[in-house]
């Protein structure tokens, strides 16, 4: 029974001892704290850290703090105590410091990295700058010291922060006003303030700037005005070149006459409010003619796609069509005639690439664009082509191929003709092009042609033609919603119709029997020859026309933007209308009547030759514009609505 007892208490001794241990441990510290430096504060070279730590369970351990390395031992550095513990740096520096809690010399935490900056002085004052701009008063201050962090200005009793220093305020004319302004550094020091009083009673002149598009072609021209007290649409602007008027609307100068070729200067009066006027005459060269130089363009197939021109009379742009416009993808730097395309400007079905040139000299028209494709032809030499079975497909060089049935170039396919090649339609056969037909005749004409019935080779919805030393006998080219139209050194004997196109070039070519061109967004033709019944030019975005020679006995222009230069123009008749308007700069004109209706202009500048006599009739809001020494050849009757006016 004592053995029993005995072994009761020793059980019950053993488990006191371990409670009282488990006490003691829980009561001893231990290394597990998580030290986060949550502020530091400098006042120069005096330091304030804000910290806290994790778990605390009512311990107060001392903040260890050494320079420069992690402490090897409890002595090291500076041992703080308290709350939002303070020191001094000895002077001023950039230091590497580094926070450890100590309890008991003990390290209880792993220590924290901090750089710190400490400062001898003040930092400057901020340099101060202002502007008023239509009632609105615009503060800059800025400071070289790289420490700077905010800016203060504290106006009409409220206190307001910038990091990038700049202040608006509105105002109100006449009135003086005190400004304080002062800048803070990264470690918190501001510097002494400066203060500005501002007399609001000065009203200075407006300010004015034109932006005018190199080159010039003597249309609109953006104008940039400011005033310290008036809106820009509350200031009178009067603007002149010589003779020629400018109207003046949202920013934008609109010539009553667009300015013809050669050098000008235009001056611009802006009166604000209070009758401050400003004056300023700037010098402007309108050219019109587009070089007769032309960009010319090639593309290498091979481990990459390489871009290559000599052009070294302008600015070059290398352009892509995509989606549906052509956009600047490579800008070159001068005197580079060659770059390497980089897969992000490839698609699988092929690009379309053309250089654009330019200079504030200058005109260009683009060059003739190139279809590059990675593919593996399929090479035909059959006479008789039955499909083109829906692939790449290339017509060999020096044979005579023969439609046989429909076939239809597939969209995101090309088929591509080699010079010296006979395209023959035997039964006026239709071949229909929905992806890209590429037909290179330079170095040997190619010729398509029907024996018999009319052929035609229609480009669809999406589908581009690019034919390059062409004749087109008993064949109908027409065009409906097509991407590229391209024609250079070509003869169309049966006519051309494009109703919807992007893009349109026709260079070189020689055009018969009808000629037709509508919806397309960019038509360029140049040193062409177009001679057909009527010549019809309706809803196009720009048409350029240079150095042909346009003859019909009809020629309709309607909602169309169209510009002639340095061309010949023979019509019996010449009708503008629904908000056309057109140009023609140095042409030959032998037009029996004009007539412009509905809202249109027509503008005949520096006429080469003028028939003796050409009746124009105006009506419905319409007008003309002609150099005076044609006077003498225009028998002018215009409605009430409408008005003929003549320039020097």
């Amino acid at each position: 029974m004592l053995f029993s007892l005995w072994k009761v208490i020793s059980i019950r001794s053993i488990l006191v001892m371990l409670f009282v241990a488990l006490s003691l441990a829980a009561c001893e510290p231990t290394d597990n704290l998580s030290l986060e430096i949550k502020e530091i504060i400098t006042d120069l070279t005096t330091i304030k850290v804000v910290y806290d730590f994790t778990p605390s369970h009512g311990r107060n351990p001392s903040l260890l703090v050494t320079e420069g390395r992690v402490p090897q031992s409890t002595s090291d550095g500076i041992l703080l105590d308290g709350p939002d513990p303070t020191f001094v740096l000895p002077e001023a520096g950039k230091y590497d410091l580094y926070f450890t809690l100590v309890e008991k010399n003990r390290f209880v935490s792993p220590p924290v990295a901090k750089e710190v900056n400490a400062f001898s002085d003040k930092p400057e004052r901020p340099d101060f700058d202002f502007s008023i701009q239509s009632g609105i008063l615009t503060v800059q201050l800025s400071s070289i010291d790289d420490s700077i962090t905010c800016y203060f200005v504290e106006y009409a009793g409220s206190e307001y922060s910038s990091k990038d220093g700049q202040f608006s305020f509105e105002v109100t004319r006449g009135k003086e006003v005190t400004l304080r302004a002062w800048s803070v550094r990264q470690d918190g020091s501001p510097s002494d303030p400066i203060e500005e009083i501002l007399d609001l009673s000065i009203d200075n002149p407006p300010e004015v700037s034109l932006k005018v598009p190199k080159p010039y072609v003597g249309n609109v021209i953006q104008v940039e005005l400011a005033d310290d007290w008036d809106q820009p649409e509350d200031l009178e602007v009067i603007a002149s070149s010589g003779d020629y008027r400018f109207y003046f609307n949202e920013s934008v100068l609109y010539p009553e006459v667009q300015l013809p070729e050669g050098s000008h200067f235009i001056i611009v009066s802006v009166i604000d409010s209070s009758g401050n006027m400003t004056n300023k005459t700037t010098p402007v060269y309108v050219t019109k003619t587009p070089s007769p130089r032309i960009p010319e363009l090639l593309i290498e197939e091979g481990t990459f796609r390489r871009a290559i021109w000599q052009f070294e009379d302008a600015s070059i742009k290398l352009q892509r069509f995509w989606n549906g416009a052509w956009i600047d993808h490579i800008v070159p730097q001068e005197g580079v005639s060659s770059v390497v395309i980089s897969r992000e400007g490839m698609s699988e079905r092929g690009d379309f690439y053309r250089i654009h040139a330019s200079s504030p000299e200058h005109l260009y028209i683009p060059s003739i664009p190139v279809f590059a494709k990675e593919s593996q032809f399929r090479r035909f030499t059959a006479e008789n082509v039955v499909s083109f079975m829906g692939s790449d497909a290339l017509l060999s060089t020096g044979n005579t191929f023969r439609l046989v049935g429909n076939l239809t170039v597939w969209q995101g396919t090309v088929v591509r003709i080699e010079p010296g090649v006979e395209f023959v339609f035997p039964r006026g056969n239709n071949l229909i092009v929905s992806g890209v037909l590429d037909i290179d005749g330079r170095q040997n004409r190619v010729s398509i042609s029907s024996p018999s019935v009319m052929g035609t080779i229609s480009v669809t919805q999406g589908g581009s033609i690019i034919a390059r030393g062409v004749d087109f006998s008993r064949t109908r080219l027409v065009v409906r919603g097509a991407n590229i139209v391209v024609l250079e050194d070509c003869v169309l004997s049966d006519g051309l119709r494009i109703d919807g196109a992007r893009s349109v070039q026709i260079y070189s070519s020689k055009i018969l029997s009808s000629f037709f061109i509508g919806n397309a967004d960019e038509v360029f033709i140049d040193g062409s020859i177009v001679n057909a019944e009527t010549i019809t030019l309706t809803h196009s975005a720009f048409v350029s026309i240079s150095r042909s020679d346009m003859s019909a006995d009809e020629i309709v222009i309607e909602q169309s933007n169209v510009r002639f230069i340095d061309s010949s123009i023979e019509a019996q008749l010449s009708v503008t209308e629904r908000f056309s308007a057109v140009v023609m700069a140095k042409c030959s004109l032998s037009v029996g009547a004009f007539t412009i209706l509905s809202g249109s202009s027509v503008q005949i500048e520096n006429p080469k030759i003028m028939v003796d006599e050409s009746q124009v009739s105006l009506a419905n809001f319409s007008r003309l514009s002609f150099s005076e020494y044609a006077l003498k050849s225009l028998r002018i009757v215009a409605d009430r609505t409408s008005i003929a006016t003549a320039f020097k």
